[in-house]
């Protein structure tokens, strides 16, 4: 993983350790020790299906909508280079008007995302405008 992601690494790792009580803690320890980062990153994505399907069962209360929101999973489904799936994601952030639309040309999980004409199309709607990078 390149540059924003390589820092945050030691701090999910961090809070998963500090907080004992996470109830997937045990099942994240284990993917990344099989796989490292794309294991635990597949593990998160299959954590959040669940929580979408059954509320409150994995996060919490507080965990309802926020952790399981289209534009949350079309973030996971990039990270995973999951394209088709993520942009079908954000096509649905984009109808449910959600907030974080208005990032979607600068947010750096979607880099992957940023030349296909779905995702051009997607800027247009949002009257996003593109990020040239220097």
């Amino acid at each position: 993983m390149a540059g924003g992601c390589r820092e945050a690494e030691p701090r999910l790792l961090n809070v998963v350790e500090r907080d004992r009580s996470f109830a997937p803690r045990r099942r994240f320890e284990a993917e990344y020790a099989r796989g490292g980062w794309p294991a635990f990153w597949l593990e998160e994505l299959n954590l959040a299906k669940e929580e979408a399907g059954h509320p409150g069962a994995i996060w919490g209360p507080a965990g309802q909508n926020r952790f399981t929101s289209p534009w949350y999973m079309a973030r996971r489904l990039a990270r995973l280079g999951r394209t088709g799936e993520a942009l079908d994601a954000l096509e649905l952030a984009h109808e449910a008007r959600h907030h974080l639309v208005a990032t979607l040309a600068v947010e750096p999980l979607f880099v992957s995302l940023r030349q296909t004409p779905r995702f051009q199309s997607l800027l247009r709607q949002t009257a996003a405008l593109p990020v040239t990078p220097k």
